[in-house]
């Protein structure tokens, strides 16, 4: 059985890999979910926990507060490095185990195949052939089906090895099958061709950029004099606009802040907030238009290294400042070196660009 690990980046598109090899018959294995099941009320993994970082990463109800869980665990890379050697086994067993279930699966299927065989005989032709009334099995395998000449049961399509009459009848129809096969996707790719160019590539972009939110982003743009299209960019590029969205990394919420950087960014706006507030669109939309505001000014209004500081960190950018091999004249980057952050500044730039070509009036009264 064939083990294809997946990894990447937020954004890097991990999902739409996993959701095309699904379509193509494929398990998926979902890590963030296995260690969501392995937080269960006193589950040993969640014992392990507790005894590490204290009851506070705890709910009344005996669940893990992912929010009070992350801020302990980031506080240090010791800590960090204590939630890893704690958690990655853990993770690495429960997922070994689904691998091994999935392989016990298939051993079954070939044993159905061995009795069908003696059941049938040595010189009985086998054939794969989906199963009509059953779903395919999820790891690809398909339906083995005995046939034997004179079955009553079974269709004809399928030749037995010493009918020569057959043979060339199958592979006309294979051929057939084959060309038609062709034919459809020629005419899906006409279709999809002739929607973008007479129904409007428009609707396409403003349905795969949209403006959410709209409310909550333009008062938080105003209030803080920041780009509406930049503020779209980061909130399409961070999460899509998903208010729930969590990272390894401890990002939270639509415009994944970091509860330290959230700490920080009260500091300025004399506010104590818990951190769960992350999680309204309104609060989150509201800090990250703080945050651009704080780094466009640091960093002399240039979006580029502004945007690079929101993904890299304050601290990492002014480094790279530092270093005549990044930055020339100690203001602005002209190379990124970390390819990460590289491909983020691009994402969000991409993005601005086509939130300012598609919605050219709802952004003009702020930029």
């Amino acid at each position: 059985m064939q083990v294809i690990g997946i990894t990447g980046q937020t954004g890097a598109g991990k999902s739409t890999v996993c959701k095309m090899l699904c379509a193509r018959g494929w398990a998926h294995i979902d890590a963030d979910r296995v260690v969501k099941s392995l937080y269960t009320p006193r589950s040993p993994l969640l014992e392990k926990l507790q005894a590490a970082f204290g009851s506070r990463i705890l709910t009344t109800s005996g669940e893990v507060d992912r929010a009070a869980l992350a801020k302990a665990a980031f506080a240090s890379p010791e800590a960090t490095e204590t939630l890893n050697r704690i958690v990655h086994p853990a993770v690495t067993e429960a997922v070994r185990g689904r691998l091994r279930a999935l392989r016990a699966y298939r051993c079954r299927c070939r044993a159905r195949k061995r009795a069908a065989r003696a059941h049938f005989g040595a010189r009985r032709t086998f054939r794969r052939r989906r199963a009509a009334a059953h779903p395919r099995p999820a790891f690809g395998s398909l339906v083995l089906c005995a046939v034997r000449r004179g079955h009553p049961q079974l269709p004809a399509l399928y030749a037995c090895r010493g009918d020569r009459k057959g043979v060339p009848a199958m592979k006309n129809r294979r051929k057939r099958i084959a060309a038609g096969k062709l034919a459809a996707l020629i005419l899906c790719f006409v279709l999809v061709i002739g929607s973008v160019v007479f129904l409007g590539g428009r609707a396409v972009f403003r349905a795969v950029f949209p403006l959410e939110y709209t409310m909550e982003v333009e008062a938080a743009a105003d209030e803080y004099d920041v780009p509406r299209a930049l503020l779209y960019a980061v909130l399409h590029t961070e999460s899509g606009f998903d208010p729930n969205a969590e990272s390894h990394a401890g990002a939270l919420g639509i415009a994944q802040i970091t509860p330290e950087t959230f700490e920080w960014l009260q500091t300025r706006t004399d506010e104590t907030l818990p951190t769960e507030a992350l999680y309204e669109p309104e609060t989150a939309i509201r800090y990250a238009a703080v945050f651009l505001d704080l780094l466009l000014t640091e960093f002399d209004g240039d979006i580029p290294t502004a945007v690079a500081a929101y993904h890299a960190g304050r601290g990492q950018v002014n480094n790279w400042l530092s270093d005549t091999r990044y930055s020339a004249d100690g203001k602005t980057l002209d190379v990124i070196p970390t390819s990460a952050t590289n491909h983020y500044v691009y994402k969000v730039q991409r993005a601005m660009r086509i939130y300012q070509n598609l919605y050219k009036e709802e952004l003009d009264s702020n930029g």
